[in-house]
């Protein structure tokens, strides 16, 4: 009688991928036009010439991993833009910013020191 675990394993090749993993997703590079055009689309304020420079030169990977979607990157360069323009306006470090909590109390403070220190 031959090995049940023989048996089993002839019928599996080991180099065959599991079918329930999902292809792997390639970028398709955007041009500046495009990127251009999803900047305006959204009102977001960050400069579409710095985005694509910046990813072109490093070969359109974020770390060193490729990127997958140049648009959630877009998102992410927009929230990090309109934290610095809040420390800017404001004269404070951006960790600051970064801290929704500290940024809600530093609002709080402005807004009493505006009012004339009541509380």
């Amino acid at each position: 009688m031959e090995n049940e675990n023989e048996n089993i394993n002839k019928d599996i090749d080991p180099l065959e991928k599991d079918s329930k993993e999902k292809p792997l997703k390639r970028l398709i590079k955007p041009t500046l036009e495009e990127i251009r055009q999803y900047i305006t689309e959204q009102n977001y304020t960050i400069d579409p010439e710095r985005f694509f420079d910046y990813y072109e030169s490093n070969g359109w990977k974020v770390g060193k991993n490729p990127m997958k979607d140049w648009k959630a990157c877009i998102r992410s360069w927009q929230s990090k833009d309109k934290g610095r323009s809040l420390a800017k306006t404001y004269g404070v470090g951006q960790q600051t910013i970064n801290s929704m909590d500290a940024f809600k109390a530093f609002n709080q403070e402005m807004e009493l020191k505006q009012l004339g220190g009541k509380k």
